[in-house]
């Protein structure tokens, strides 16, 4: 595929990943701002609760979206009768969806021996069913390259839903505060997604024409429902066999870590995709993916250093002592998350390349086993269930790149080799951090100055990390890609 206008797509591309990247600035400030505050005015067992629920039921997110989303932002035109039949489609799933959800309201408590969960439960499906409305007017915003608007969405949504909280918590609701948040989330972003999209159906339901857009769906929805599947199986299975402190704990750990990872390259995708459906492909289609690969690379992995070397130290400086335990899962998750990050390019090529379908079948023979082993396991401890979840996101990195890329036509060693010379980087600046951090700590150093001392240590092997030429091409070429967005954005 070739555009008319490479110049014009190249300078959309980097508006919007510079609208992107503003956009997530803030939600993840907003959301980290979030975290710290209700940590101290919330219980392990607060946050526990509804994620048990959220373990379970999130996976109608995935469902009432269907993958149409994705099939619309591939679209370089699509018709409005297609666009709407699309809507009703969605908003058919998500009403459904959410009834299913509210139905199993007794089941899922039953699961977890909680009766508490009933309620939570019932509420939640509600607001399930409000934010099945949002994917196809967000994939409207990104399908039409509105990426401001796109970016602002989020963190309004997501700034209500805070303040909400934290009066909440105040006033001393307890665990209803964290539902409450999910709720004025849901309502307000639905509520700007439609002003700002200025999208409204005004056909009748008519599916003729959109078998296509289902079927590429179907195959997404797969893919999203596997993944789902490995990350939220996870505290499923710690709240079963460990109760709601452990998995408040879990959950901590895995939100600091998705921090950089889902707040970053989750949205890029609204980005990356529309653009590289006008990339030609070939050599072309392999520089632009691996431009995109190393920007994410060091644009994410300088804070999963941080939370591999900061562990128990980070998290307690910023969720306070009573959150101390969720260190060690932090930093057993960041290591999976490097690999997640080396691999995210893969998602967009196999998304670009329409073969959806082929990496659903690699991730499953990963995800699969590995899910089965939650449950297996869940009665060793938290730790043993981050181990697993990190393993396979290496496993499933290696998978999708020695052997999903070749089948798309595309060079595998192209996209490894890179990855595995920043892995070698990586691995003296964590080594050096950590055992900084764990010398200091037996010898009683408090946690504030061991995360320093430990942060500024892996800062000294940067700097000597420097004379490689190597390292300084990787930078410079980062920084450049930067320094070519911000003149672009201006």
């Amino acid at each position: 595929m070739t555009s008319p206008d490479a110049g014009s797509l190249h300078g959309t591309a980097v508006r919007g990943g510079a609208a992107v990247i503003v956009g997530q600035v803030l939600r993840t400030l907003i959301q980290l701002v979030g975290l710290i505050l209700l940590a101290r005015l919330l219980t392990p067992v607060d946050f526990g609760l509804v994620a048990m629920v959220t373990a379970i039921i999130g996976v109608t997110s995935v469902l009432s979206d269907f993958g149409l989303s994705l099939a619309i932002m591939r679209e370089t035109a699509l018709e409005p009768r297609i666009r709407d039949a699309l809507f009703y489609i969605n908003t058919a799933l998500a009403v459904v969806t959410a009834g299913c959800v509210w139905a199993a309201a007794p089941l899922i408590a039953a699961f977890y021996g909680e009766p508490r969960l009933e309620e939570v439960t019932r509420w939640l499906a509600a607001f399930v069913c409000i934010s099945g409305l949002a994917p196809q007017f967000r994939a409207e915003l990104a399908r039409t390259h509105k990426f401001t608007a796109l970016a602002i969405v989020d963190p309004i949504a997501q700034g209500a839903a805070l303040a909400a909280a934290c009066v909440a918590a105040l006033r001393g609701a307890g665990y209803w505060a964290v539902v409450i948040q999910q709720g004025v989330a849901a309502v307000v972003l639905v509520l700007v997604l439609v002003s700002l999209s200025r999208y409204v159906p005004r056909s009748w339901p008519s599916f003729r024409g959109v078998k296509q857009h289902v079927s590429l769906g179907a195959t997404s929805l797969g893919l999203d429902v596997t993944n789902y599947l490995a990350v939220y199986a996870a505290p499923a299975a710690v709240g079963q066999a460990l109760g709601a402190a452990a998995v408040g704990l879990y959950q901590r750990a895995f939100q600091l870590v998705a921090f950089p990872l889902v707040q970053l390259a989750g949205p890029l995708t609204r980005v990356v995709v529309p653009i590289l459906a006008h990339v030609e492909d070939g050599p072309k289609l392999v520089a632009a993916a691996k431009r995109v690969q190393l920007a994410l690379a060091y644009a994410v992995l300088p804070f999963l250093v941080l939370i591999i070397v900061g562990g128990a130290d980070l998290v307690e400086v910023m969720f306070g002592a009573d959150w101390r335990a969720s260190g060690r899962l932090a930093q057993v998750l960041a290591v999976g998350g490097v690999f997640q990050i080396f691999g995210y390019v893969n998602y967009w090529l196999f998304t670009r390349k329409g073969r959806l379908g082929l990496m659903w079948s690699l991730e499953a023979s990963v995800w699969i086993p590995i899910t089965l082993l939650y449950f297996v396991f869940n009665a060793e401890g938290a730790v043993w269930i981050a181990a697993l979840y990190a393993t396979s996101l290496v496993l499933n990195w290696l998978v999708s790149t020695s052997i999903g890329l070749p089948k798309l036509g595309l060079p595998a060693m192209e996209f490894l080799r890179p990855s595995l010379v920043r892995l070698a980087f990586l691995v003296p600046v964590v080594g050096v951090g950590v055992g900084v951090s764990e010398v200091l700590a037996r010898d009683g150093w408090g946690a504030i100055w061991t995360l320093f001392a430990a942060s500024g240590s892996s800062l000294v092997v940067v700097g000597l990390l420097l004379a490689l030429p190597a390292f300084r091409t990787e930078l410079r070429e980062f920084v450049g890609i930067f320094g070519k967005l911000r003149k672009r954005a201006n």
